[in-house]
């Protein structure tokens, strides 16, 4: 049976407006059936900004233990520490 991977790809505001090589913040969580990663997908495609990226897969990676509500709260705050 196969996992599903929400992988979130956060690349700063600085780096986008002087077009410099800076770290890009990558965050995947795989989650075990489709409903749960679609809600997490859901909840991130709302909240992040034009530029960056937000992907839901198919994966043969083992869970990340994470529950959905964590997952949605944590990213609330990743939002806050972005700006």
């Amino acid at each position: 049976m196969k996992n599903y991977m929400v992988k979130y790809i956060r690349r700063p505001r600085i780096a986008r407006a002087w077009g410099k090589a800076t770290k890009t913040h990558r965050l995947a969580l795989v989650f075990a059936t489709r409903d749960e990663a679609q809600a997490v997908y859901r909840v991130w495609r709302r909240k992040h900004h034009r530029l960056d990226s937000v992907f839901m897969k198919p994966a043969d990676e083992p869970l990340s233990g994470v529950s959905v509500e964590d997952a949605s709260r944590s990213l609330f705050r990743w939002q806050e520490m972005k700006r």
